[in-house]
């Protein structure tokens, strides 16, 4: 029981202290939901696991930005390609 009201919490604390990271994870759900890809077609495109995508969404984890980055790519927000050094 206490785990869950931790876990809670962690979340709420994520919404409330990065208002961007919320609002640019809502626009990353959002395009999904308006392009009608499923978490695994997204998660193929973009080569992030369902799982990381779905934490994402549901604000249990804050994105790292190469994550982030990826995803955004997937959806066609940006375009960008990895350079070899």
């Amino acid at each position: 029981m206490f785990r869950k009201k931790r876990r809670e919490k962690e979340i709420l604390s994520i919404k409330d202290l990065d208002s961007v990271g919320y609002l640019s994870i809502e626009l990353l759900k959002r395009k999904r939901e308006k392009e009608k890809l499923s978490i695994p077609e997204l998660s193929r495109k973009c080569l992030v696991p369902c799982s990381t995508i779905r934490r994402i969404e549901n604000y249990q984890v804050s994105p790292k930005i190469t994550t982030y980055l990826k995803i955004a790519n997937g959806l066609g927000l940006i375009r960008f390609k990895k350079r070899r050094i």
